[in-house]
């Protein structure tokens, strides 16, 4: 029991409570709330986020998509709704650098993913997939980590947590931003929740809440 314990801590598949925390964080997020509390994204593997549609998202990677695309292209995978060109211009994406395939049934989506990512042209692959099953995250995982890459699956589902997941994350909208809850992470704990502000970065979509000012009129 004891060498299979070993076997297992060498590969990162378990954690020791009482162990120092490796940092695994890769990617500067481009919100200091995210940073503060992660770290970063993680350098490669598996980040699942679960939330409803349009709820802010996509808009929560987009400076990573933008660093990671100086490093290879992109692959987005089924997005729900029909993407639009200028706000990825705008978050400073290279359009001839992204990937899109749309309509894909669940396993042509699965295996469009795992052959993109083993290509080792690609840093990030966006998939939008409802779940995945224990053989489906498996074979992802390996294949990101294999091309030191990420796949994110967006999904408003509860992911799977005995999946291979670098990083798990519940999202809600606040009037700022998104309220994060970490449901899993790779070598810490989850439970952690905190509020990401994006006012200054999407000023236009969040405004600032200002007092309404009331002024009394003499009656007489």
């Amino acid at each position: 029991m004891q060498g299979l314990l070993e076997q297992l801590s060498r590969r990162q598949l378990i954690w020791q409570g009482s162990a120092v925390r490796q940092n695994i964080a890769g990617w500067p997020s481009g919100y200091p709330e995210f940073d503060q509390a992660l770290g970063g994204w993680p350098a490669q593997g598996l980040v699942a986020l679960q939330s409803l549609p349009a709820i802010g998202e996509l808009r929560l990677v987009l400076p990573l998509l933008g660093l990671l695309q100086q490093q290879g292209l992109l692959c987005l995978i089924n997005p729900p709704q029909q993407l639009q060109a200028e706000p990825l211009l705008a978050a400073g994406l290279q359009l001839h650098k992204i990937l899109l395939l749309s309509q894909l049934t669940g396993a042509d989506g699965l295996w469009a993913a795992e052959q993109v990512l083993r290509s080792g042209l690609f840093k990030a692959v966006l998939l939008w997939q409802p779940c995945l099953s224990q053989v489906a995250g498996r074979r992802l995982q390996l294949a990101a980590e294999q091309q030191q890459a990420l796949l994110i699956q967006f999904s408003t589902e509860t992911p799977t947590l005995s999946l291979p997941l670098a990083l798990a994350l519940s999202l809600s909208p606040t009037a700022q931003g998104l309220q994060l809850r970490v449901l899993k992470r790779r070598a810490s704990w989850a439970g952690l929740e905190f509020t990401l502000n994006m006012q200054a970065a999407w000023p236009a979509l969040y405004p600032q809440q200002n007092p309404v000012q009331f002024t009394l009129a003499a009656v007489g």
